[in-house]
């Protein structure tokens, strides 16, 4: 008899399943020891060691677990295989060691008979490197809510415990600058000239005016004066073909979904919330209950930064296509997708357990959110392996006779849609409707001036912050919807028509936070704390001097008070310092950008819809 652990219920029911009586599985539902309550719980003045405590409500647990090693040959740790699952690892083996019963490390990225038995037969230590970053991440996250939160409390006002946090503030800092920039955003038009070509044939096409007086115009970057004076000047010329061109373009597959991709594509495509998101993927990759009572994991572990398949997935992803879509949309050798350099432990991508099990097939057996999940990890990963598209472009130029003005038309068509084939939602592209010959002689048929207006930032949807997040390299695929969440909790965000919003005590409290801590909460230096994370996990840095240099090399210098006293500047929801205060509910108002241009409105806005023009 062996005892096998994992963290999630879910999870060990499924691998009950498929493990037989010889098993006994049990789950730790997450961590099961934490930092103390009410004190830091490190020794910040040499080693860093942390305290851990048997976590809330796991007492009872972890008796049940030294029962159940009672008779057992051995106790395999198959927690998640991130660095948050190692460490569970390690502290179940601390724990379970006065069993007196052998502990070994196992560890699965897909719950499915040949993947778990796999592991089980290749059992291996506790990774202490990736132990040892999941417990700097802790720490280095206590340092900074205990040393940091209680300075925020004392001088931001609100009946709300509020706290502060390494990639928490940071978050909160792009939805805050990116409400400054639209708060500052002031209205303009950018112009352009076109032109309606015929040619002698009488077929027509549409060109832009390129280039004029031996300058190039960029799109849209003209004022009105300045168009309308080309195009007047410009209207009455003959013209001839100076220069036809085609190239061709190669454009290759995505790779399969990282957990950064997976959110914002479920948030865009299918209106998940990511929170939502993440746990139908848990729950395919935990197990489904199929045909004959079998139940199985249908993803691999959702929580990946990798963009890598196995050799054995691929394999049957190419076998697919052939038999599917034909050859002609199978390149000859396997892509090769790399991602930038992470330490989230070599995970594959988000992919199918098993290409077999079609969408189709086993639609059955889930519900609507779980199919149309599955459907779109399952269509990227086969996308990922298909052959590329080649879009061909074709570029004609005008001139006049003396060469001052150049029009030009551009045209795009799929010579192979490839990969695109499995994408239903990209256009074709915009061909040209007509291509001249080379030094034939065209008339413009009329010649305009149109505008675009500038457009305003959009604000950050859930979707499009994780992907700032992961460009920035703030925070893990693990902890991207934690993060989220959090703000929400905490008051600093809402979620209104799709969009972010910094609130009022969110906009106040990233103010105070990056006036009074800039170098702690620098969005460069939150990168580089991450990266020296994954240095940690990767043995090329050591727990101890990284957790020194970042407490009295950052933390400690950065909680001494400024040199120069006094108030610090409230915070602006709009970029503007000095806004009037709402006559009707005294609240400040923020500058806001309106069709009549920009006025004031009250920062409570729905509640209170109070408005004042600028000049009162």
């Amino acid at each position: 008899m062996q005892l096998l652990i994992v963290e999630s219920p879910t999870k060990a029911a499924t691998l009950a399943h498929l493990l037989g009586d010889s098993y006994r599985v049990r789950a730790t539902e997450g961590h099961i020891v934490d930092l103390p309550d009410g004190e830091l719980g490190v020794d910040t003045k040499e080693t860093f060691a942390a305290t851990w405590k048997t976590a809330k409500g796991k007492r009872n647990l972890l008796a049940g677990l030294r029962r159940d090693a009672d008779g057992c040959d051995r106790i395999l740790l198959a927690t998640d295989p991130d660095r948050e699952g190692e460490a569970i690892a390690q502290h179940l083996a601390d724990t379970l060691a006065r069993t007196g019963v052998p502990t070994a490390r196992v560890s699965f990225s897909e719950i499915t008979t040949s993947a778990v038995q796999g592991a089980i037969k290749k059992p291996r230590r506790v990774n202490a490197d990736l132990v040892s970053a999941q417990q700097a991440r802790r720490v280095v996250d206590r340092l900074v809510g205990y040393a940091v939160s209680p300075v925020l409390q004392r001088a931001v006002s609100s009946p709300r415990s509020l706290s502060a946090g390494r990639v928490q503030t940071a978050a909160l800092r792009l939805l805050c600058e990116r409400e400054h920039a639209i708060a500052d955003f002031v209205p303009s038009e950018r112009w352009h000239v076109e032109a309606t070509v015929r040619t002698a044939a009488g077929a027509s096409f549409t060109a832009r005016l390129h280039r004029a007086f031996g300058q190039v115009i960029e799109a849209d970057t003209i004022d009105e004066g300045a168009a309308w004076h080309l195009t007047e000047t410009v209207r009455d010329k003959p013209f001839t073909v100076r220069a036809v061109r085609q190239s061709s373009e190669t454009i290759l597959p995505p790779p399969p979904f990282t957990t950064a991709a997976f959110l914002q594509a479920a948030s865009e495509r299918l209106g998940l919330a990511l929170a939502r998101a993440m746990r139908v993927a848990q729950q395919l990759y935990e197990g489904i209950e199929l045909e004959d009572d079998e139940r199985v994991g249908l993803l691999t572990y959702p929580r990946t930064d990798g963009v890598h398949m196995a050799k054995f997935a691929i394999a049957a992803v190419r076998d697919l296509v052939v038999r599917d879509f034909g050859p002609d949309y199978l390149p000859p050798r396997p892509h090769r997708h790399e991602a930038a350099s992470r330490a989230q432990e070599a995970h594959e991508a988000l992919r199918p357990t098993d290409f077999g099990r079609t969408p189709k097939r086993v639609r059955k057996y889930l519900s609507p959110e779980q199919y149309r999940v599955y459907d779109l990890v399952y269509r990227r990963a086969v996308m990922s392996q298909a052959a590329a598209a080649v879009r061909e472009r074709t570029t004609v130029d005008l001139a006049d006779a003396a060469g001052q003005f150049v029009f030009r038309a551009e045209g795009y068509r799929f010579r192979t849609r490839g990969f695109l084939q499995f994408e239903q939602s990209v256009l074709e592209g915009e061909a040209l409707s007509t291509v001249p010959k080379e030094r034939e002689n065209v008339s413009l048929d009329a010649v305009v001036h149109g505008k675009r207006p500038t457009a305003m930032p959009e604000r950050y949807t859930e979707a499009s912050l994780v992907g700032a997040m992961e460009a920035h390299r703030l925070g893990r695929p693990s902890t991207y919807a934690s993060t989220l969440a959090t703000l929400a909790e905490r008051g600093y965000t809402v979620l209104r028509d799709g969009f972010l919003h910094p609130t009022d005590l969110g906009l106040r409290t990233c103010a105070f936070l990056i006036q009074r801590f800039p170098a702690l909460f620098d969005l460069d230096f939150t990168a580089r704390m991450e990266a020296m994370l994954d240095a940690i996990a990767t043995g090329q840095a050591a727990y101890q001097p990284v957790l020194h240099q970042f407490y009295h090399g950052g933390l400690v210098p950065a909680l001494r008070p400024p040199a120069a006293s006094g108030r610090i500047a409230e915070p602006r929801a709009t970029g503007k310092i000095g806004a009037p205060t709402c006559p009707r509910c005294g609240r400040p108002m923020v500058r806001r950008s309106g069709p009549h241009g920009p006025f004031y409105g009250c920062s409570s806005f729905p509640v209170c819809r109070e408005t004042r023009a600028l000049d009162e």
